[in-house]
């Protein structure tokens, strides 16, 4: 959701950010519950301001916040000089919860793993916007019957909605190849969707089967997936 004064008004740690000159998103990491069938309320959201620019993370100038984040990462191996960060800030929804977080870690602790928590959402929100801004995805708006809802109104009901469809055009001068580059050509496989950085724009590269002419020679690369579960 986009920040705005009413919403402010109902989080007031959010009034500090409408100076934000360009404004900013709401992200509410809401979960599901299957076993008891409802949605929960996490303990607290980020603040993500639209001027944003994602950086190299530099140790020494990151703020405890992002550290405390950035440093499980690196527990894990992840090398730093491969992680990048951005400018978020959390904020607390359930005040008890908060409090009683904060007694037993420090603030910067609670507000590490409020914005922990939220971090798969502000990567799909960052994702989307990636997509949006590719030069061959156009997001027309799909109109309802003019007729058709006057007829409802007259009968009480509901009026249709409008509503978008993301469409993506196939980039001009790009194509799948037989081979590739220095080495042997691959046997055939899907090649997933992916963004391509061209000369002064950004692409979207629908998925495709690349080197489908090598499969009766070469054979085709199919792959499955399996979830397997682990114990805590």
């Amino acid at each position: 959701m986009t920040l705005t004064a009413e919403l402010a008004e109902r989080i007031p740690q959010l009034v500090e950010f409408l100076s934000e000159e360009h404004g900013g998103a709401v992200v509410i990491p809401l979960y599901r519950d299957d076993r008891d069938n409802k949605w929960i309320m996490p303990m607290g959201g980020v603040f993500v301001p639209y001027q944003n620019e994602v950086s190299a993370y530099v140790p020494g100038e990151a703020s405890v916040g992002a550290r405390l984040i950035i440093d499980r990462y690196i527990k894990a191996g992840v090398p730093a000089h491969k992680l990048r960060q951005f400018r978020v800030a959390a904020f607390a929804l359930l005040p008890e919860m908060f409090d009683h977080m904060v007694s037993q870690r420090s603030h910067a602790e609670v507000y590490a793993q409020i914005a922990s928590d939220a971090q798969d959402e502000v990567a799909m929100l960052f994702q989307t916007g990636v997509m949006l801004n590719c030069a061959n995805v156009t997001v027309p708006e799909i109109a309802a019957p003019k007729m058709l809802n006057k007829k409802r109104v007259a009968k009480g009901k509901q009026p249709f909605f409008s509503y978008r469809v993301l469409q993506i055009q196939a980039p001009r001068g790009v194509r799948a190849v037989a081979g590739g580059g220095g080495h042997a050509a691959p046997r055939a496989h899907l090649r997933r969707g992916h963004i391509r950085r061209l000369e002064g724009r950004t692409v979207w590269v629908r998925p495709a089967m690349v080197n489908l002419e090598a499969s009766g020679v070469l054979g085709a690369v199919e792959k499955d997936y399996a979830l397997m579960s682990v114990k805590s």
